[in-house]
């Protein structure tokens, strides 16, 4: 799908924060719509009926959104963006500090141009209100 280049990053705090969002998704848009599992690199999002993942991979490199699943169901590709774009908005968040609360040597996750164009460009790509 994408990769968002990272300036600075703090795996584990990102790895958990995103992983606390997701748990926070899989009971939308309905209960049980999607199963969230932390991995040592990331957090994963099953869709329940199987067909697909959302795999968000973290490395001092950047952050990395796979779609897993060869054919996924309708109903996992109508949801995915939804998902998706609210695991950017909280990167986002966590990038801009809080509304510069947070002093950047703090900040969980930041980003250059390269990495904001690239954030723009993967929002770009959602379904529109989905």
């Amino acid at each position: 799908m994408f990769n968002i280049p990272v300036k600075t990053i703090k795996k584990a705090g990102l790895r958990l924060s995103l992983s606390l969002v997701a748990l926070g998704l899989q009971n939308t848009p309905v209960q049980g719509a999607w199963i969230a599992q932390q991995e040592d690199d990331g957090v994963t999002v099953f869709w329940n009926d199987g067909s697909a993942a959302l795999s968000v991979k973290i490395s001092y490199l950047g952050v990395l959104f796979t779609r897993m699943g060869e054919e996924p169901s309708l109903p996992y590709q109508l949801n995915e963006s939804a998902v998706v774009r609210e695991l950017l908005e909280e990167m986002e968040g966590f990038a801009k500090g809080d509304g510069g609360v947070v002093e950047e040597a703090n900040r969980l996750v930041t980003f250059d141009e390269e990495g904001w164009a690239a954030m723009e460009k993967a929002k770009g790509m959602l379904i529109k209100d989905a």
